[in-house]
């Protein structure tokens, strides 16, 4: 069964905000504990003159290396760049050169900044060379313009003599940075890591600094960022789990509401209907919490020593909700003595929204109907397999799988797949018979084959082709059955 398509016009923000916030927290230094006589200067993000816009990126990483090499120096109070950024949008400048002088005191008054230092990446081959300026923002007048030139494999001694002079023209001392960096390429790619990182976007900004830091272990900010960014992203992780698991708190209480100890017999067809909708409702909310206990930081959902207890508790509440869900549509079929097709789930519109906008996908709050035989499948197919797939666009894939972690649990798979078959040989409508009686014994086969009893999962299969000579996919049985076959004689 596929779920319905239907979206909600309810935005996603609300859910979204915390991550959101977190996402854009500054990775600019911090600046130094300015006196009042302290001279505020603020550096811009160079530009690419190169022609070859896969340099572009380069502009932010010289910015925040010289805004942290000048950070700290006595007289001095660094513009930091998160107030930068705002400025620039403010004023509507992110497609500006920031090179030219006009722009550098407009940006320079909206900073607060008495100079302003802009440079420009005008060549990397066969030598590097960077035009640099510092402009007084009161009177608009450049008061250095200079340029350095050099290897870009040697790219620390062109950033620390952009410093040096910057530092000689402001009338202040600097220390030599110890933060060293070799390559260009590497503040190209701090350049990317901080444009990603102003766009909320930590994974790609990690990615981007993460090979960066193994290959110049010297560069003390590289390290620093990453190092930064990586909290960041911890951070909107705790706080997106949290948001989340207080609007689940909030579903699970409909659920109870709606949901639990009602007796499908006793109530209206609508009221019925409603409160199977909630008990699917519950399923959705079990494979999240799967997702989070199982989740191994890299995308995969393994049980391990630590975790196993929790994995066998969760994996027993979900077959729990799936068991009740499948009684209840027993109860509503006899009761009410309607088609299959008739039954929909569906919950409020309110819970719906809320649903699709904790993340549990457009279609959640409106589903198709369903036999229990094809729910049953369902559970068997994670017992058997690890895979969710009940009316959720939230999966869960759990490695080892259930019945790996608990052999009973294969026991209660197959008789799972023993009732579904019962129902799909009973009462179930010609129209669903084929398609979910080879759903059943495929995965009965797949089963079987997989505990090492492949004999026996080829006769599940001949099943197939001998019920439904006229499947849709019965060429491509018959070839996984040959295959099957090569195997076990193998």
């Amino acid at each position: 069964m596929k779920t319905s398509t239907r979206r909600r016009t309810a935005g996603r923000w609300w859910l979204c905000f915390g991550l959101a916030t977190s996402m854009v927290i500054a990775l600019g230094a911090a600046p130094a504990s300015a006196n009042s006589g302290d001279v505020t200067a603020s550096v811009l993000y160079f530009d690419n003159h190169t022609g070859d816009p896969a340099w572009d990126a380069v502009g932010r990483g010289m910015a925040d290396m010289v805004t942290s090499d000048l950070s700290g120096v006595p007289g001095l109070k660094m513009v930091e760049r998160t107030r930068l950024n705002d400025v620039i949008k403010e004023l509507a400048l992110q497609q500006t050169a920031f090179f030219d002088p006009k722009t550098a005191q407009k940006l320079g008054k909206g900073v607060g900044a008495k100079y302003v230092i802009t440079g420009a990446l005008t060549a990397v081959e066969p030598t590097v060379r960077i035009d640099i300026r510092l402009i007084a923002v009161k009177t608009g007048d450049v008061e250095l313009t200079d340029s350095v030139v050099g290897s870009k494999e040697r790219f620390f001694e062109l950033e620390a003599q952009l410093v040096s002079r910057f530092a000689k023209a402001l009338k202040v001392v600097v220390a030599p940075s110890t933060s060293k960096v070799s390559k260009l390429a590497s503040v190209q790619a701090l350049g990317v890591a901080l444009k990603a990182a102003d766009a909320g976007d930590q994974k790609s900004a990690t990615s981007a600094l993460s090979k960066v830091v193994s290959q110049e272990p010297d560069w003390k900010l590289g390290k620093k960022r990453y190092l930064q960014l990586l909290k960041q992203v911890h951070t909107a992780k705790d706080r997106r789990t949290d948001a989340l698991r207080a609007v689940d708190k909030k579903l699970w209480a409909r659920v109870a509401a709606r949901a639990d100890g009602k007796d499908i017999s006793a109530l209206g067809k609508d009221q019925a209907s409603a409160a199977l909708s909630y008990r699917v409702l519950a399923t959705n909310l079990m494979v999240r919490q799967l997702r989070t206990a199982l989740d191994d930081g890299k995308g995969q959902h393994r049980v391990t020593d630590k975790n196993r207890g929790t994995a066998l508790k969760l994996i027993g509440d979900y077959m729990a909700q799936v068991e009740q869900l499948v009684a209840g549509l027993v109860v509503w079929r006899s009761t009410f003595a309607a088609p299959y097709h008739e039954l929909t789930f569906e919950l409020d519109d309110a819970d719906s929204e809320t649903c699709d906008r904790a993340g549990y996908g457009s279609s959640c709050g409106e589903w198709t109907f369903a036999t229990p035989a094809w729910v049953s499948w369902s559970l068997a197919k994670f017992l058997l397999e690890g895979k969710s797939d009940l009316f959720a666009e939230l999966r869960v894939e759990m490695t080892p799988t259930p019945a790996q972690l608990d052999p009973t649990l294969r026991a209660k798979g197959y008789a799972l797949l023993a009732a579904s078959l019962a129902e799909v040989d009973g009462p179930m409508p010609a129209d669903e018979r084929e398609q979910m009686g080879a759903y059943v014994l495929d995965t009965w086969a797949d089963a079987l084959v997989a505990e090492g009893k492949a004999i026996e999962g080829v006769a599940r299969l001949q099943m197939i082709l001998d019920r439904y000579p006229k499947h849709k996919d019965y060429a491509e049985y018959e070839q996984k059955l040959k295959a099957m076959l090569n195997s076990a004689v193998e």
